[in-house]
């Protein structure tokens, strides 16, 4: 009887039940600790490519496996590809044009989680931060860094 009545309770000061379950649904899936993102980057990736890189993402179930992985990979990747970590994920870019790079990498990621894709102009890897910070100062931190990854990763924020 009480959670009856506590939920009639939230949903009366919310007003909307559907509004409720679609915020629920849209709470963050991933959380992201700021300050723990590392990179790694080649000794012959370009400042400016030339084509859009491939980028092969694996998703973790937890940061620290992502940061195990990071650590693995750095002595054995090429000097042509750049890879980071951005919460329980892994971001590796390598340079257009290298399917079989792409392949190779792929299989290794795929070794170590079964949540890998690859970000193409046919299926687009979405990321969507949401936040709150305690200070503006903070924000902009956030925001500057995120800024630095978007650009890292060739896209927007």
């Amino acid at each position: 009887m009480a959670a009856v009545f506590a939920g009639v309770f939230i949903v009366g000061q919310r007003g909307d039940i559907r509004e409720l379950l679609a915020t629920a649904a849209s709470q963050p899936k991933r959380a992201l600790v700021c300050g723990t993102i590392s990179s790694w980057r080649g000794a012959q990736v370009a400042d400016v490519p030339k084509a859009a890189p491939i980028t092969i993402i694996a998703n973790f179930p937890k940061r620290g496996e992502a940061e195990r992985s990071f650590q693995g990979l750095t002595n054995r990747l090429p000097a042509s590809a750049t890879l980071k970590t951005f919460g329980d994920s892994v971001l590796l870019t390598l340079p257009a044009g290298e399917a079989g790079m792409r392949k190779q990498w792929f299989a290794e990621l795929q070794r170590q989680t079964k949540m890998v894709f690859v970000d193409s102009s046919n299926a687009p890897a979405i990321l969507l931060v949401s936040c709150q910070l305690a200070t503006k100062r903070e924000a902009k931190e956030l925001e500057d860094e995120l800024t630095l990854l978007s650009a890292w990763a060739n896209c927007r924020v």
